[in-house]
């Protein structure tokens, strides 16, 4: 069996196109993404339709989160907070509480999805935290 698996799309719509393109000459049908399908670029609605539309399931990523709630984006890079305001003002109400109910983990067959760890799936801690932060770091 053949799958996919996307991430970090981060509302970038032409990138998402051409991997979709890439993913059905490939004559994949079945295409997971681990989170993350907005944030920091300009097209967070039609990135979240196509991932709908696309996507046999879908995990909850931090941008999603800060996008859909506010929760946690202060933990984001200045550019990923100015990006979640951005992104929250482009999703209708539904949109933003279709990416507020994702699943943190799923499971299909014996894969394990997450964005984060799976034995810690809201600890998105970002690599440089554990080198340059100033405050300590702790899952939000």
């Amino acid at each position: 069996m053949a799958l996919a698996i996307i991430s970090d799309i981060h509302s970038n719509l032409p990138a998402l196109e051409s991997v979709l393109k890439v993913i059905e000459s490939r004559g994949i049908s079945d295409v997971y993404c681990l989170g993350d399908v907005v944030g920091y670029g300009a097209d967070p609605a039609a990135c979240l339709e196509l991932v709908q539309k696309h996507c046999k399931s879908v995990v909850l990523g931090n941008h999603d989160l800060a996008v859909a709630t506010g929760e946690g984006i202060d933990y984001l890079p200045r550019d990923g907070q100015t990006a979640a305001l951005h992104n929250a003002e482009n999703l209708s109400v539904e949109q933003r509480a279709w990416l507020a109910n994702l699943p943190l983990v799923t499971s299909v067959d014996d894969i394990t999805l997450a964005h984060a760890s799976p034995g810690h799936p809201k600890k998105w801690l970002r690599v440089e935290s554990f080198f340059f932060s100033s405050r300590p770091i702790q899952p939000f």
